[in-house]
């Protein structure tokens, strides 16, 4: 593994909710131990990483790394305003997600009152079993979205989730069709989502959704209010 390769993989490693022991990135990483030691402390160094009494966690220095790119800062900032309002029109928390890696990638958040809802902003979410995830995959060209969604391993998260490709690819042709998605304890039990996605000038493709607690009537009565939120972000993205 080279060198990029090993810092890498420790910055994935310690991207986790919690400090991690040295030991505990051994077995993370499968990277030796005196290996992962010299290059833990090289990242304090440079600010990438921070050291504290129960190992080492992400440092503030890629916060602001991240928060530099020009994609990302283009679309939260325009999205900001259209997240509060749908928050405020649901009750619920509104996410964006960005088309990353073969994920969708969280990126924004207005949360609501409901604190069994997770908190997943940074969080790669699959394609597959996802409202976010739904939306973006049913917005990309058939053939890219075959590659990315239909020619893997559909891993269920729920005993909902879909996992018959055939089934999946019907699922999307009529998400593409009416652009909203939407997601029924398929990934999480107990919560379910609702979102549509579009494409940017510069090709990425951002997702806007609902995500609140099982409720058999939500995508109906949550359906209008996506869509205005993905028709203003489209319009605020334009501008």
């Amino acid at each position: 593994m080279s060198a990029p390769e090993r810092i890498l993989t420790t910055l994935d490693a310690c991207a986790a909710k919690r400090s991690l022991t040295l030991a505990e990135l051994v077995e993370e990483t499968g990277l030796p131990k005196t290996t992962l030691h010299r290059t833990c402390w090289r990242l304090v160094e440079l600010g990438l990483l921070e050291h504290c009494d129960h190992g080492f966690r992400i440092g503030l220095k890629m916060f602001v790394l991240g928060h530099s790119n020009p994609v990302l800062n283009t679309v939260r900032i325009a999205a900001m305003p259209v997240l509060l309002e749908l928050q405020r029109t649901t009750g619920a928390m509104s996410n964006l997600a960005l088309l990353h890696d073969g994920k969708a990638l969280v990126i924004d958040a207005v949360y609501g009152s409901e604190p069994s809802i997770p908190r997943l902003v940074g969080a790669p979410l699959p394609l597959h079993c996802t409202a976010v995830g739904k939306a973006i995959a049913a917005a990309l060209e058939a053939d890219a979205r075959e590659e990315l969604v239909l020619e893997r391993r559909l891993p269920p998260a729920t005993v909902h989730t879909i996992v018959r490709p055939a089934l999946l690819r019907e699922h999307l042709e009529r998400v593409a069709q009416t652009g909203l998605a939407s997601s029924d304890e398929e990934f999480m039990a107990g919560v379910c989502g609702v979102a549509a996605a579009m494409r940017m000038h510069n090709g990425a493709i951002v997702a806007i959704g609902y995500v609140g607690k099982v409720n058999k009537n939500i995508v109906r009565q949550v359906s209008d209010p996506v869509r205005q939120a993905a028709a203003a972000l489209r319009i605020a993205l334009a501008a």
